[in-house]
């Protein structure tokens, strides 16, 4: 089962609904063929470009079965995002923010008394080989510094303790607070893995580096990166452990 098969099981019978870190809208048009024409639907990214392309993606897709989706680009640490909303949900978009207890707290406010948040995030780094191993053989190759992935500030790993997650989201005013391990291999086939192991990587302390590296050395750092996570070769590409948790909590 993947993750998106997980969190369809488990989806609230709500309305309305944000979409935290909605990036190229995937999740957000899951949400509004969920929630159907009479729902509303709200998708919420910092990045300009991510929302460009979440349009264009909601355009091509149009239909009279969905809700209708309204994009906005913004922190959702600062952004006014609105009120009365029944759940904000996230895939593995709410791992960024400076201030987590401020950003949680902002998007307690869009959400009525009651309402429910529903969020997927990555568990602690030394459960996710999947990061971890191809990370390391890549920095080798480029000579760069993974030390800026940090299990302390913003980054994908960011809530590894889970204690400290469950108070951050009390102090932010939410209560009932459920975490769920979701535990399965991230998969990389033959025919792609090169491509997907990039963008794997793009979220971590290489990103920059590896944009700015010509295609030769970057190449040769994917390559190293593959070579690394052989222990966890199948037929078909790699079946690297990962490890996730499912958080839903209720406002208080």
């Amino acid at each position: 089962m993947t993750m998106r098969d997980y969190w369809n099981e488990r989806a609230e019978a709500w309305s309305t609904r944000i979409d935290i870190g909605c990036g190229p809208a995937t999740s957000t048009l899951d949400i509004a063929r969920r929630l159907g024409p009479t729902g509303r639907a709200l998708g919420i990214d910092i990045s300009s470009a991510m929302i460009e392309d979440a349009q264009r993606r909601i355009d091509a897709a149009a239909t009279s079965d969905a809700a209708p989706i309204e994009l906005r680009v913004g922190d959702a640490e600062r952004v006014d995002i609105g009120t009365d909303f029944d759940g904000a949900y996230s895939r593995f978009g709410v791992m960024f923010f400076d201030d987590p207890t401020t950003a949680f707290a902002n998007i307690a406010t869009a959400l009525r008394p009651g309402g429910r948040i529903s969020w997927a995030i990555w568990g602690a780094l030394d459960r996710n080989p999947w990061a971890v191993v191809p990370t390391a053989a890549t920095a080798e190759v480029l000579g760069a510094s993974t030390a800026e992935w940090s299990p302390d500030g913003p980054g994908p790993f960011a809530y590894g303790d889970l204690e400290q997650l469950d108070l951050t989201l009390r102090d932010a005013g939410f209560n009932q607070i459920k975490i769920e391990n979701f535990a399965q291999p991230r998969l990389l086939t033959n025919d792609t893995a090169a491509n997907d192991l990039k963008l794997w990587l793009a979220v971590g302390p290489l990103g920059h580096t590896l944009t700015d590296a010509d295609d030769d050395l970057c190449g040769r750092a994917i390559d190293a990166g593959l070579e690394a996570m052989n222990a966890y070769r199948t037929p078909e590409g790699w079946a690297i452990p990962a490890l996730a948790h499912v958080v839903s909590a209720v406002k208080r």
